[in-house]
């Protein structure tokens, strides 16, 4: 079984921890009630460490990628972020990925539960095309909550904050390291991901709880991504739902080139 990164934080905050994909990851840290009430009113911090990132480069990369996923990659400009589905020819959900733009590579980020079954998806349509598919371990925390930006104000400064709702910027941590910082709505409130492939980010968590971001556990994200109206690939959309079947219009384009799924969308 697999721990997180910062799992002696997690002990220190009292969590009881479930097992996810293989992975131990906090379930909840005190009362559910509460745990959701801090997002909703203040902010709370969340270990998603055990999602898998996927780098993607060559030269062929925007086609190729393009092809697979609802949105259009080709007009996606570096330093933004756009959440996409993957689908099988008959328009149904393979998975979903939040996908972000770097100067030379894409960067997929992806649940660890459908990671998988994505990526075996993902590596069938790759016969001839010039492109490298890397995966990798990277610490991941997610911030919610109103008081959100003024807590990564306090850790980064104003002028390391993303530019726009889709935006994302590289932050140094020190001389060695360096995390993404990304804008999230996630939850329908103020958040960020921070992630980083570099450092295990204990700084980045002792400071932002030290700010009074309280610490979330699972249960408390699956209640808050229903209330959000936030459908989850592997259970409430599957490869026997039609993306339309579940809502999904935002994480489609509808006037980009031939993709997987298309004629059916």
């Amino acid at each position: 079984m697999r721990q997180l990164p910062l799992r002696p934080r997690h002990d220190l905050n009292g969590a009881t921890f479930v097992v996810h994909a293989g992975w131990e990851v906090p379930a909840s840290y005190s009362n559910l009630d509460d745990e959701v009430a801090a997002v909703r009113s203040t902010a709370g911090i969340m270990d998603m460490s055990d999602r898998v990132k996927v780098r993607v480069t060559g030269n062929d990369r925007v086609s190729f990628l393009n092809g697979l996923v609802t949105k259009d990659l080709a007009t996606l400009p570096p330093n933004r972020w756009t959440y996409a589905l993957i689908l099988n020819p008959k328009g149904k959900v393979v998975g979903d990925a939040w996908v972000y733009a770097l100067a030379d590579a894409f960067l997929l980020d992806l649940p660890a539960d459908e990671a998988g079954w994505v990526m075996d998806h993902i590596r069938k349509h790759l016969i001839s095309d010039d492109v490298i598919l890397e995966e990798f371990p990277a610490a991941h925390i997610s911030l919610h909550g109103p008081l959100a930006p003024t807590f990564v104000r306090r850790l980064v400064g104003e002028a390391a904050l993303p530019e726009g709702p889709a935006g994302f910027t590289v932050v140094p941590i020190d001389k060695k390291s360096s995390m993404v910082l990304a804008s999230s709505g996630y939850f329908r409130v103020p958040g960020f991901e921070i992630f980083s492939w570099t450092n295990v980010l204990d700084e980045v968590w002792r400071r932002l709880a030290s700010a009074g971001a309280r610490p979330v556990g699972r249960e408390a994200w699956h209640t808050l991504r229903i209330e959000a109206g936030r459908p989850r690939a592997g259970v409430d959309m599957d490869e026997s739902t039609i993306a339309l079947e579940a809502r999904m219009e935002s994480a489609i384009s509808f006037t980009k080139g031939c993709y997987v799924g298309q004629e059916t969308i």
